[in-house]
C-alpha cells in the first residue's frame, strides 16, 4: 500500500495582507504584476486577488531573488514602513504586553496563510514564536522579510529592549550568513525544520508603548470572524481532493471528468467550486502530485525519475524544477534532510 499524506487543506493561500505587501514588492523592483502572475499560472489582475495559492504566491518570492539577488526579502524588510501588514498588525501592536502581541498573531494567523501555523510555545526560562510552513520551504526572501518585519515590530513597540537569543531558519546558511545575522541583531541557525525566534520567557511580559486596550479588543474581534472565514473549505473541494490524491495514488491520472464522476457532480459545477476558493483542477493536481512525491521520496530504494513518473511527470527535469518550486530544494536533497 503507497502511503498518501495528509495534505494541507485545499485552500493553501496567502490572504490579502500578504498580497498587499508582495504588490509592493514587485513594484519596487520594477516587475509587471500581470505578467509576473501570468508566470505563475494566475491570470486575474492582482488588484482583484483576496487570496493566491500558496505556490504561487511563493513563486512570486522566488523570482524577486533572481530578479533582485538572494538578500532582497532583507532589503525590502528594513525599508517597510509601520502597519505593511494592516488590521493585524495594529491588532497585535495594541496589545498591553508582549505575549498578548505574538498571541494575537498566532490566533489570526490563517489571514497570512492558511495552510500555515503559528504558535507561542512557552517552557522553562524561554519563549518560542513558532512558524510551521506545512510541507512547503518558503524561499528565502520570504522567510527573511516575515521575521525580520516582525522583530522590528517588536524592537519598535516594546517599552525596553528585548534581548533575542536566537532565530532559527529553514533554508541552509548562504554566503553572507553574517550579514543576516546583523540584520536579525541575534545569532542564526540555519537549515532548521521550522522558522522561529527564541527570546527569554521574562520578555513576554514587556508593556507595548503603543498598547490601547479598546482599539486591541475591536481589531481582535475583527479578525477572528475573518480568520473564521477563511479556514472554511467545501466539502466537496475536500472531497474532490482526497479523489484525486486516491487515484495518483493507484496509478491513475486524474482528470477534471473522473473526479467529478467519483465525487458525483458534474464538471462544471466542480469547476465552479474550485474558482469560487480562487485554484483551479490543475493546481489541486499539481499539488498532489508534489505532496506525495515528497512523501514517496523518503523511500530510498525508489529513485527519483521512479517517483517522478509514478506521480505523473514523463521528463524528470520538469519534476526537479516543480518541486524545487515547491519544497525549495531539489527531490535528492529533500530526501537527504528526510534521512537525517
Amino acid at each position: 500500500m503507497l502511503a498518501v499524506p495528509t495534505l494541507a487543506p485545499i485552500d493553501d493561500h496567502n490572504g490579502s495582507v500578504t498580497l498587499t505587501v508582495t504588490s509592493r514588492l514587485l513594484t519596487e523592483l520594477g516587475l509587471d504584476a500581470a505578467e509576473e502572475l501570468a508566470r505563475v499560472g494566475v491570470d486575474e489582475p492582482l488588484e482583484e486577488l483576496t487570496t493566491l495559492p500558496r505556490a504561487a504566491y511563493c513563486a512570486l518570492w522566488q523570482r524577486a531573488m533572481e530578479v533582485a539577488g538572494p538578500d532582497v526579502g532583507v532589503r525590502f524588510a528594513e525599508g517597510l514602513r509601520p502597519g505593511a501588514l494592516g488590521f493585524l498588525e495594529w491588532g497585535a501592536i495594541t496589545a498591553s504586553t508582549l505575549r498578548e502581541g505574538f498571541e494575537t498573531v498566532a490566533k489570526h494567523g490563517a489571514l497570512l496563510h492558511t495552510g500555515g501555523h503559528y504558535e507561542l510555545v512557552e517552557r522553562h526560562d524561554a519563549a518560542t514564536f513558532v512558524y510551521h510552513s506545512g510541507s512547503t520551504v518558503p524561499p528565502r526572501a520570504l522567510i527573511d522579510w516575515s521575521l525580520g518585519y516582525l522583530l522590528r515590530c517588536v524592537r519598535r513597540v516594546a517599552s525596553r529592549d528585548v534581548e533575542v537569543r536566537e532565530v532559527r531558519l529553514q533554508y541552509p546558511a548562504p554566503r553572507d550568513r553574517e550579514a543576516v545575522e546583523r540584520f536579525f541583531g541575534a545569532p542564526v541557525v540555519f537549515g532548521c525544520s521550522r522558522n522561529e525566534i527564541v527570546l527569554p520567557r521574562a520578555a513576554l511580559d514587556v508593556a507595548l508603548v503603543s498598547a490601547d486596550p479598546q482599539v486591541h479588543a475591536s481589531l481582535r474581534a475583527i479578525a477572528e470572524k475573518r480568520a473564521a472565514a477563511v479556514r472554511r473549505e467545501p466539502a466537496l473541494l475536500t472531497k474532490a481532493r482526497a479523489i484525486v490524491l486516491e487515484e495518483i495514488s493507484n496509478g491513475q491520472s486524474p482528470t477534471l471528468e473522473s473526479v467529478a464522476a467519483v465525487a458525483g457532480v458534474g464538471e462544471r459545477t466542480l469547476q465552479r467550486r474550485f474558482r469560487e476558493s480562487k485554484t483551479s483542477f490543475r493546481a489541486v493536481l499539481q499539488d498532489a502530485r508534489l505532496e506525495l512525491a515528497a512523501t514517496w521520496l523518503r523511500n530510498p530504494s525508489r529513485s527519483v525519475s521512479e517517483v517522478a513518473f509514478a506521480v505523473g511527470y514523463a521528463d524528470t527535469s520538469a519534476f526537479a524544477r516543480a518541486f524545487r518550486r515547491r519544497f525549495g530544494c531539489s527531490p535528492g536533497e529533500h530526501r537527504d534532510r528526510a534521512a537525517a
